[in-house]
């Protein structure tokens, strides 16, 4: 199967038995009767099954597993800052390439305290994502419900995301389950002739009792190595792949992996408050927001560098911020910033940028934006380029480049 492909087999999704789950557990509550019905969005967490109103075709074809993946991830990542109120952790590589397993551990930035992990087994085919002493709403099944939305630390907002990704990774025949809050949480598609055929669902069902102490007794018993295994009455796991449905080959993870800078962080950034340039070849014209891969049109302009913004509101697809306008500005402030922090090197590049008859993103707006500080300093390396003063600079927003600084109004600054 091709990573960019709408399905990841031939089978139809009527006839795939992803689309329907029939497996039990014995650790699961056997009286099904009592939890047969339809639940609202208005409860938190009760067992049965509730229709999340997702089309099996919503946002296909623009939603491809990789997506599905950055949406997941997303919500580990905020929900570790928000369940240990933190700004930022480490996510600490521990790979045991022999026995199959990518595993990124989420550490404690003072107290190195594991928080949770994510770990992908390439024989078992399937992706864990981990948070320690969580839990999962119910009202996290409603769309728009969000907890995410007034907290600028986080990059989630829009309420819909992990459900979306559900919906995406079921579609290419990934099998998807949560264990959260004591519960087993299965999302599915039904078969045709089912009730709610092809819709998103969630069948809820709790652990029993028993089964849960039978989990804490061999938790006790293997102590600290018991870690790298989750709780399902006090962390929250989402498992992806395996079982019934498709495994996740390692080649897809790996790629799925780039939707982050964290995981595989680039060696080559000048930081600011406002964001990070990123100067290393291989994430040329790339944006990232709060560390996530936003898509961007193929047909788009191009940045010359690779950006990660602090700060910033995107739209519904993930594909780029909502405001142009506000994106200019916060570029605009970012190179402020490194001008003034690290001189020389982002200068040249920024007044390059700028001089060039390629419209670079990076600069686009700049003429609203730039600072009289950062004009000035442009001011001076051009005279610094120039000590006899045989060159002209002026503004002309008409004319030829040819000796002006195009967006730079140098001759406007007073000496």
């Amino acid at each position: 199967m091709s990573f960019f492909a709408s399905s990841s087999s031939n089978t139809p999704w009527h006839t795939n038995p992803f689309y329907e789950d029939e497996s039990e557990n014995e650790e699961l509550e056997n009286d099904e009767k009592a939890h047969s019905s339809t639940l609202g969005f208005e409860d938190d967490l009760k067992t049965g099954t509730i229709c999340l109103g997702l089309y099996r075709k919503y946002c296909e074809p623009a939603w491809q597993p990789r997506h599905g993946w950055r949406e997941f991830y997303q919500n580990w990542n905020d929900a570790i800052k928000d369940t240990n109120s933190l700004k930022s952790f480490i996510k600490k590589p521990d790979h045991n390439h022999k026995k199959g397993f990518l595993t990124f551990k989420a550490i404690h930035p003072t107290l190195e305290q594991e928080l949770g992990y994510i770990r992908y087994s390439n024989n078992a085919g399937t992706l864990e994502l981990v948070n320690y002493n969580a839990r999962l709403s119910g009202k996290t099944l409603g769309l728009g419900f969000t907890s995410k939305r007034m907290n600028t630390n986080l990059a989630g907002a829009h309420g819909e995301g992990y459900k979306i990704a559900c919906l995406t990774m079921i579609r290419n025949n990934y099998i998807v389950n949560f264990k959260a809050s004591s519960a087993h949480w299965n999302f599915n598609i039904p078969k045709i002739g089912k009730k709610n055929e092809g819709y998103l669902c969630c069948t809820v069902k709790r652990f029993q009792g028993s089964g849960i102490e039978r989990m804490k007794a061999a938790v006790q018993k293997k102590g600290a190595s018991a870690r790298l295994r989750a709780r399902p009455w006090a962390d929250v796991c989402v498992k992806i792949g395996g079982g019934k449905g498709e495994k996740i080959p390692e080649e897809h993870f790996k790629l799925w992996m780039k939707q982050s800078l964290e995981l595989e962080p680039p060696s080559n950034v000048i930081e600011t408050k406002k964001g990070t340039i990123i100067l290393d070849d291989t994430f040329k014209n790339t944006l990232y927001l709060k560390s996530l891969l936003l898509e961007r049109n193929p047909d788009a302009k191009a940045f010359n560098f690779a950006y990660n913004f602090a700060q910033g509101e995107v739209n519904r697809d993930r594909a780029s911020l909502a405001n142009p306008i506000e994106q200019g500005a916060i570029l605009a402030g970012i190179w402020e910033e490194a001008i003034k922090n690290e001189g020389a090197v982002p200068l040249i590049d920024y007044y390059g940028m700028l001089q060039e008859e390629q419209k670079w993103v990076d600069v686009q707006f700049a003429d609203d934006n730039i600072s009289l500080e950062t004009a000035r300093k442009i001011r001076q390396h051009l005279r610094d380029q120039d000590p006899e003063n045989r060159k002209f600079y002026f503004y002309n927003k008409g004319g030829q480049a040819r000796n002006f600084s195009r967006r730079i109004r140098c001759c406007q600054i007073a000496n």
